[in-house]
């Protein structure tokens, strides 16, 4: 074994500095979820063994007393040591649970029956996000919600995801004047229809259909307070469901 000088220490020590300076974009590249994330997770990981080969056949590990360089050089490869296993057991838990929902994830489960493995698993007080589509895509509708989340990082605790579809129409309810439409006469007119929808429930953990349900939209003859301008002047609308008849399809099943 050779005898360990000051100057292999400063070495080991710019070594540990190299190694703490890899670990910090490790763990923002992680919690960002970026694809670079395992690079510089094996850098780190690469630089932190050629610091402990060093050092322990430099004698740095061994000898005593220690010098402030060496004791610095141990301190920082095991702190680095630590944020490395953190960030490596975090992106393991990615590989199989996959990434933090996010409200994009739940509605591909509309789209396209996506599974989400963080997702709890339905039972007790069911907890359901609803998504509505007219026929331009899903949108997040937070009055359907069945014990709407709020925060984000509580997207895991929804159960079950409800598809709103809009079917078609049922009877004309009304006839709507618009007297400022954008660009149109003033005699523009629209027709209220009371519209028929369907609602798929799925769960969120498995992307399964657990349940179909078509009903009405409400029978509520009143206007709505905009309208929807197409090439041809203003555009039919549709009632919609009412809230406690989505909520009662959700707990029912």
């Amino acid at each position: 074994m050779s005898e360990a000088t000051e100057a292999d220490g400063w070495v080991y020590g710019l070594v540990g500095v190299v190694a703490l300076l890899a670990a910090l974009p490790t763990t923002i590249l992680t919690i960002v979820g970026s694809p670079l994330t395992p690079y510089f997770l094996f850098g780190t990981f690469g630089l932190i063994s050629l610091g402990v080969l060093h050092g322990w056949r430099r004698g740095h590990l061994r000898l005593r007393p220690w010098t402030p360089w060496r004791r610095f050089a141990v301190v920082a490869i095991a702190g680095t040591l630590v944020t490395t296993l953190a960030t490596g057991g975090l992106l393991l838990s990615y590989a199989i649970l996959g990434t933090p929902l996010t409200n994009d994830d739940l509605e591909l489960t509309c789209t396209d029956r996506a599974s989400h493995p963080r997702s709890a698993v339905p039972g007790g007080d069911r907890i359901a996000r609803v998504y509505l589509d007219t026929g331009t895509g899903p949108s997040h509708w937070w009055d359907y919600d069945l014990r709407p989340v709020e925060n984000p990082g509580d997207l895991p605790d929804v159960q079950l995801v409800g598809c709103l579809t809009r079917l078609g129409s049922g009877e004309e309810l009304n006839t709507c004047h618009w007297t400022e439409v954008r660009g149109m006469p003033a005699t523009s007119s629209s027709r209220l229809y009371r519209g028929r929808w369907r609602l798929d429930v799925r769960e969120a953990r498995t992307g399964r259909t657990v349940a179909v349900h078509e009903l009405d939209g409400e029978d509520d003859p009143a206007c709505p307070d905009s309208n929807r301008i197409g090439g041809d002047g203003p555009s039919d609308d549709h009632t919609y469901p009412a809230v406690a008849d989505v909520h009662a399809l959700l707990e029912a099943r």
